[in-house]
């Protein structure tokens, strides 16, 4: 016979029940329910939406005046777990979305939480999304890489001189991989316009 535990939800009072393993294995992995469901999780939008700035209008970005990490993104707490906090707004609105979909910005600004502004999309989605808008890291601006432009087209004077790639992988401190890649074009392609390969350490 199946065993179950009842507790009661904080957001509506109400008594929920739940069966004994998936409430041991809740207790082992985060912490103690304390909701019965989306609806009544964590602080409900009574409580998240006093933390964005809404005064521009419901058109207008809804910028979280909490805490945000150093791309300005805003982070909440969920379930005793630290969330982004326009993901938050997207489930309090909307629900959970599928496993594998990130939510993403319509007007391109990290705080905003407004949820006409936020979108599902795949990785492969928002990666795309990141590169039309400018915001991925290429180049000099990837941490970690040691390769700098001037590096990259001594590089490529260098191949086209005839020179071996794995003795500039040698000089350079980087892979023949590397070397290959910035070759034919792969990375380091243009400025803006590609990813390109850090490699810390080697």
């Amino acid at each position: 016979m199946t065993d179950f535990v009842h507790y009661l939800c904080k957001g509506c009072g109400k008594t929920a029940t739940m069966k004994r393993t998936a409430f041991d294995w809740r207790c082992r992995k985060m912490s103690r329910p304390q909701y019965c469901g989306i609806q009544c999780m964590t602080t409900n939008l009574h409580t998240f939406l006093p933390r964005l700035d809404t005064s521009g209008g419901p058109d207008s970005c809804w910028d979280w005046q909490g805490r945000r990490c150093g791309r300005g993104y805003g982070i909440a707490n969920f379930h005793n777990r630290p969330i982004w906090a326009s993901r938050l707004s997207w489930i309090l609105h909307n629900g959970a979305p599928e496993k594998g979909l990130h939510v993403c910005h319509r007007c391109d600004r990290p705080p905003c939480c407004n949820p006409s502004h936020l979108f599902l999309g795949s990785a492969a989605e928002n990666n795309k999304d990141k590169q039309a808008k400018g915001r991925h890291t290429f180049g000099e601006r990837v941490s970690g890489n040691i390769l700098s432009y001037a590096d990259v087209k001594e590089i490529r004077q260098a191949l086209a001189s005839g020179q071996k790639g794995i003795r500039l992988a040698e000089k350079y401190g980087v892979s023949p991989v590397t070397i290959s890649a910035i070759k034919v074009g792969r990375i380091w392609n243009s400025r803006g316009s590609d990813y390109s390969i850090f490699e810390k350490g080697m």
